[in-house]
């Protein structure tokens, strides 16, 4: 939630608008309809496991690493194949 509302403060100090107090941006987040909530969270999920997965990886725990970035696929294809694309190129 904290990234969430760091990224809320940049776009609204790009904009020229006051950056919003945690409270307030959880007030925004939680008054949103219940699919956009359900939608942030799946995204949410999937970063969260897309990392999991390199750290496991990373850690040579191969089975697990490999369920968490399986599953950050199912949640959000276009974030995990667009990372994997950046990094492979490096």
């Amino acid at each position: 939630m904290e990234r969430e509302w760091i990224k809320a403060s940049l776009c609204a100090r790009k904009e020229g608008k006051p950056e919003p107090s945690y409270e307030t941006f959880l007030q925004q987040w939680n008054s949103a309809p219940l699919f956009t909530r359900l939608n942030r969270k799946r995204k949410m999920m999937a970063i969260h496991l897309y990392r999991r997965a390199g750290l496991r990886l990373v850690a040579r725990r191969w089975f697990k690493g490999g369920c968490d970035l399986g599953l950050a696929t199912l949640l959000e294809p276009r974030y995990v194949f667009s990372r994997l694309k950046m990094q492979m190129l490096r």
